[in-house]
């Protein structure tokens, strides 16, 4: 009888009840035991690919015991699953998760050099996800909701500066909030997106540039390519990074024509610094901003999308907002 992927699962399962009532341990120690087991089985299965090479053997065929030894390292990864309290549809879902970023950071690490086309820079926190709004629906019903309160006049780029909050309070709220999946609960924001998907659909090839910290929890790259896909805003790569965004830009403005969506009072003046145009989302902290400036136009409230995609793309002849 051939065994579907949900009973052998079982199966694994009710094995590790039987050896945990045998065996005292608690979690932590039975991970431990079960990567250092997957660990020893790795190292069998290494020896079934015959890795030790003599000049007078040569083998395409792996060793005999090669079934058994890829069964004891799945059971072993099974057991870290079910230990760590996931369940089969957990697994197979971070799998097709990771399986859809791998590709997408294939194609970005493979795709051919991007020549005469229309990109357009996209940030995100401040510009089509709305970060303050989703950071403090998050923080209600967390230790620091009576702490992290937000002062009618904050006007800052920095939440924390502009509202006279601990930092380290702040930045204890932040890391939970990114460790536990925060980004992916962002409202969007509506012009933005409409404008975007406008330019996309007639051509645009549209770059995400982030400063998330990806690299501290390594879940944020899933997190935000999925918020992403959930909010319906077509785009073609994810990059994270603060001045490579501008970097880049520079180099693609060589053989393209390149216009970014941004906040950043800092990052529009180096973008505009590199004669880039930029389309500025309103947002408190960057009022300040001279806009008597061929590479610069202001998102307005009432504008529809589809005036400020007509601006954007108008720019393809021009060079600027202002022939």
């Amino acid at each position: 009888m051939r065994k579907t992927l949900a009973q052998v699962w079982d199966e694994q399962q009710e094995y590790n009840n039987k050896v945990q009532e045998l065996q005292e341990r608690n979690n932590t120690e039975w991970v431990i035991n079960y990567i250092l087991g997957a660990h020893s089985e790795l190292s069998e299965l290494l020896e079934q690919t015959h890795w030790k090479t003599h000049r007078i053997e040569r083998t395409g065929r792996f060793g005999p015991n090669v079934l058994e030894e890829l069964a004891d390292v799945t059971k072993y990864v099974f057991s870290m699953w079910q230990q760590m309290g996931y369940g089969e549809q957990d697994m197979l879902d971070a799998m097709h998760r990771k399986h859809e970023i791998l590709e997408q950071l294939m194609y970005q690490d493979t795709r051919p050099q991007l020549q005469e086309r229309n990109i357009l820079m996209l940030d995100l926190d401040g510009v089509v996800a709305n970060f303050r709004e989703g950071f403090m629906q998050w923080l209600s019903g967390t230790p620091w909701q009576d702490i992290l309160t937000l002062d009618e006049r904050d006007i800052g780029l920095h939440m924390d500066i502009n509202n006279g909050w601990n930092y380290h309070s702040y930045h204890q709220a932040k890391m939970e909030f990114e460790r536990d999946g925060g980004y992916g609960t962002l409202p969007s924001i509506a012009r933005i997106k409409k404008c975007v998907n406008a330019l996309h659909r007639v051509g645009w090839y549209v770059i995400v540039y982030t400063a998330r910290p990806y690299r501290t929890y390594k879940r944020i790259w899933s997190d935000t390519w999925l918020w992403l896909k959930n909010h319906d805003i077509e785009t073609d790569e994810l990059h994270f990074g603060y001045d490579e965004r501008v970097v880049a830009a520079s180099q693609y403005k060589e053989e393209n024509h390149v216009v970014a969506i941004e906040d950043d009072p800092t990052l529009i003046k180096r973008y505009v610094g590199c004669n880039i145009p930029v389309l500025l989302c309103p947002q408190p902290y960057n009022q300040n901003i001279f806009l008597n400036n061929d590479y610069l136009r202001l998102i307005q409230d009432e504008q529809e999308h589809w005036d400020i995609s007509n601006a954007v793309h108008n720019t393809i002849t021009t060079g600027s907002f202002h022939a």
